[in-house]
């Protein structure tokens, strides 16, 4: 049953969508990602080397556009980046990598959309802190509050699929087969990080994102960048093969698909952090949306799916699947401590996107109940981190992408509809 959803929910009209969303946008702005590179790089990353960096001292409750970016990072860069690109090379072959690159060329601009629109339409709650996110650009962008409402329960639902149990019981197999760690034992430091941070809400996701995802982000991809050094001769024939397996529906549909999972571009869900950051402008925070589509998966994806075909670990007549294929790509070339940087850099990811994602349910449960709802919320997100090491998830991963297309239809529907307004935030800083 569940087969069959997903199969129709992620069929070629979904993925149509996804790229001609991202495809208008990049035609409307003269392709900006590409012909604005050096500008928006400038304006992203290139602003960290200055000193007129926006504070978030400015206010106690908001946070600086970077970390905005790694709190976002934080949620999207989890197993996607390690298991979820090695599934999609076993699903749907080498030619997956390329479908990766080419959604993540247009869904930089679906992100910069979305992100530049929940500026535009965010607000200040009683408690001082701004809200945004796809309900808010639904409620408040096209008056279509109960469609808001509905996107907000299904991010709920949501982040205990996507955003906890699959995260952690990628971690806890890991470790386990790394280590001997017991999956409980993980389950239970897990939850107890992702409550201890999460309790502290969008400052302390801030706080810790900006320190942990540029470093683990460098060392996996420096991790990655050796591996590949180590295998050069083989480059050539990785790339052929990527090229060569295009051509196939599965690749694109499991490149897309898989690329959708890790930058989560099209489903509203980075804005409900990005809405919290300190910026004159909405479309200077969409920039950011860019730069964070360009470093989960133009960049990481992308190194990350090289190292496992030039290391000789994948084969189309069989092989293991997910974070194990991944972890039997390094062992190749450095042994079993190879493995163990995998399975090392697996946890601290899965980590990451817990807390991510324990901050976009806890601002949707918010947005629909009120703060009385928030401790409940943690509690109970926190339990299924626990749970979700412990057992076995084929069928919570099947919901986790059925939920994933079923947020992101409103989503790209206020994108489509507001387009112009997003456009021209745009013309506004780049005239």
């Amino acid at each position: 049953m569940l087969e069959s959803i997903h199969a129709a929910l992620w069929g070629a009209p979904t993925l149509a969508l996804f790229l001609c969303v991202g495809f208008w946008f990049s035609a409307r702005t003269h392709f900006f990602q590409i012909t604005r590179f050096p500008y928006w790089m400038k304006a992203t990353f290139g602003s960290l080397m200055h000193k007129n960096i926006p504070s978030a001292e400015r206010s106690e409750k908001s946070i600086t556009p970077f970390q905005a970016l790694t709190g976002a990072l934080a949620a999207c860069m989890g197993t996607g980046n390690i298991a979820g690109v090695a599934t999609a090379i076993v699903l749907g072959g080498p030619g997956a990598v390329f479908w990766m690159w080419f959604s993540s060329l247009f869904g930089m601009m679906t992100a910069f959309a979305e992100n530049t629109l929940g500026i535009k339409y965010r607000y200040k709650g009683t408690d001082g802190q701004y809200m945004g996110g796809g309900m808010v650009t639904l409620a408040r962008g096209l008056g279509m509050k109960k469609l808001g409402g509905i996107w907000c329960v299904l991010l709920v639902a949501s982040s205990f699929g996507v955003g906890n149990m699959t995260q952690g019981n990628s971690a806890a197999a890991a470790l386990h087969e790394s280590f001997g760690i017991t999956p409980a034992a993980v389950g239970i430091a897990l939850a107890a990080l992702v409550g201890i941070i999460t309790a502290g809400g969008i400052k302390r996701l801030a706080r810790v994102s900006e320190l942990l995802i540029p470093v683990l982000s460098v060392a996996f991809l420096l991790g990655c960048i050796v591996l590949i050094a180590g295998n050069a001769a083989a480059l050539p024939a990785a790339l052929g093969a990527i090229m060569r397996g295009a051509r196939t529906p599965a690749a694109m549909r499991w490149g897309i698909a898989r690329g959708v999972f890790s930058n989560e571009a099209g489903l509203g869900t980075a804005p409900l952090i990005h809405a919290s950051a300190e910026c004159k402008r909405p479309a200077e925070q969409g920039m950011w949306g860019i730069a964070e589509v360009f470093a989960d998966t133009t960049v990481m994806c992308a190194v990350t799916g090289l190292a496992v075909l030039v290391s000789g670990a994948y084969s189309a007549e069989g092989t293991r699947t997910g974070a194990a294929l991944c972890g039997d790509a390094f062992a190749r070339m450095l042994g079993e401590p190879g493995r163990a940087f995998v399975s090392v850099a697996l946890c601290l990811y899965a980590l990451s996107t817990l807390v991510g994602w324990g901050q976009y349910g806890r601002q949707g449960v918010k947005y629909l109940l009120g703060k009385r709802g928030e401790l409940p919320y943690l509690i109970v997100f926190v339990a299924a981190a626990v749970f979700g090491c412990i057992v076995r998830l084929e069928t919570v991963w099947l919901a986790a992408d059925i939920l994933n297309a079923l947020m992101a239809f409103p989503n790209l529907l206020s994108l489509i509809i507001l387009r112009r307004e997003a456009a021209e935030e745009l013309r506004r800083i780049n005239a």
